[in-house]
């Protein structure tokens, strides 16, 4: 299960433990994270939107459970806030 602040939080036991993805490290300095999308094919796959203050939104991938997040969709991405994700169901990617 995952959730999100301005860190994206990871719990194995349905909630009842939160770790912190990412080293403990915001993934967009303090700028609050607005959506997440869990690939359904692979768990270890989740895309994260932020909504920041004054700087365009980003998106983030990790491939490893939130072990490290990358940036993505920078040059192709409207300056929108991601307000959903959606995962193809048969494509993570």
């Amino acid at each position: 299960m995952y959730a999100a602040s301005n860190f994206v939080y990871f719990s194995e036991d349905q909630g009842e433990n939160w770790l912190r993805t990412n080293s403990n490290t915001p993934l967009d300095n303090d700028n609050p994270i607005y959506s997440l999308g869990l690939a359904s094919s692979n768990p270890s796959v989740v895309y994260a939107g932020t909504a920041p203050f004054s700087d365009p939104s980003k998106m983030f991938v990790t491939k490893n459970a939130g072990n490290s997040w990358v940036q993505i969709g920078m040059d192709v991405l409207p300056d929108r806030y991601p307000v959903d994700i959606a995962v193809d169901p048969s494509n993570e990617a």
